[in-house]
């Protein structure tokens, strides 16, 4: 039955992303005098994008090596650069292959159990929707017109993602006291999540080099926006950027691709902008996304690759199949 599952699954998710290329090829048709104004970018700001996505990649690879000194886990910050770029591209690939590598590879060269690294994980996406949701919830407050639906429906986003978030990252969860596989795997997940939660200090600077990592991309998008000729409250790109991290959870196409960017285009107009300008936008900060990837993370891979070329095949251990099996499922 699972096989089944998954198939069908699999073909969902295809038909959903052909859907959102076919919408999104339609509108850029029909709003194809929109597309004009991309020709305002400059050299300079093009660089400045690509300079701030890589800072931000190296922002990354501190935080999670940070994170992961509170599971006993040492990595080298080299190592951890290199990983999150060869990730961010192999994101791209269906089947949580990016994820499925990261995972891979932190067992075999820094022994980080499965359920440790769905700890690991889960901690980062929580940590960062508490913060971002909670800052996003803020600024929406401070700066728009609160009586506006639009807003509102945002607001009501970002206050249940805040509030569960708060939750899981902090509310006590028991053992359990079954001795099976599955609670097993379960029990490790939930002492690396104590590891985690006794570590306030690491949670903090994980959180405080995350953000930086999230105005980053804000910046990104205010260049962007601003080389098309909108203006905005500069804190409003923070908005958008919360709203287009939330896209995160909604892995119907690899990278939340087309997804992100219906969101961005349209979580726009709460700030101020057209959703005509802000989908050509949000194409655009895609296309700086993807080249880096490909680019710069292509590098990567092969830099990891002619390392070891064994961490790009499956293991061959059945129990750490079947372990690495249910964590992924999970994920």
């Amino acid at each position: 039955m699972k096989p089944k599952k998954t198939h069908l699954s699999s073909i969902l998710k295809h038909c959903v992303a052909i859907a959102i290329i076919c919408f999104l090829s339609l509108y850029l048709i029909k709003h194809w005098h929109a597309l004009k104004s991309l020709s305002n970018f400059t050299f300079p700001k093009i660089a400045l994008m690509y300079a701030i996505t890589l800072a931000a990649s190296f922002i990354a690879g501190l935080a999670a090596k940070i994170l992961l000194s509170s599971l006993d886990t040492k990595v080298k910050l080299r190592d951890m650069i290199l990983l999150y770029n060869t990730v961010s591209l192999l994101n791209y690939i269906p089947f949580k292959f990016g994820t499925l590598f990261r995972a891979n590879y932190l067992k075999k060269h820094n022994n980080l159990k499965f359920a440790h690294f769905g700890t690991f994980f889960i901690y980062q996406i929580l940590i960062m929707t508490f913060t971002i949701s909670v800052l996003g919830s803020i600024i929406l407050l401070s700066i728009c017109n609160i009586h506006t639906w639009s807003v509102q429906i945002l607001l009501a986003i970002f206050i249940m993602a805040s509030i569960i978030s708060f939750i899981f990252l902090f509310i006590h969860i028991p053992f359990l006291p079954h001795k099976n596989k599955l609670a097993h795997i379960i029990n490790n997940f939930l002492k690396g999540r104590n590891n985690i939660i006794k570590n306030k200090k690491i949670i903090f600077v994980y959180a405080f080099l995350m953000n930086i990592n999230f105005i980053l991309g804000a910046l990104r998008l205010s260049l962007i926006y601003e080389s098309l000729g909108q203006n905005a409250h500069p804190a409003g790109f923070l908005i958008l950027g919360a709203a287009g991290y939330l896209t995160m959870f909604i892995s119907l196409t690899p990278g939340s691709l087309g997804i992100r960017e219906i969101v961005l285009g349209s979580t726009s107009e709460v700030i101020g902008i057209p959703i005509r300008i802000g989908i050509p936008a949000a194409l655009f900060d895609r296309l700086i996304a993807i080249t880096f990837s490909f680019v710069i993370g292509g590098i990567c891979t092969i830099i990891l690759w002619n390392k070891n070329p064994k961490d790009f095949k499956r293991i061959k251990s059945t129990t750490e199949e079947n372990d690495n099996n249910i964590v992924m499922d999970f994920l």
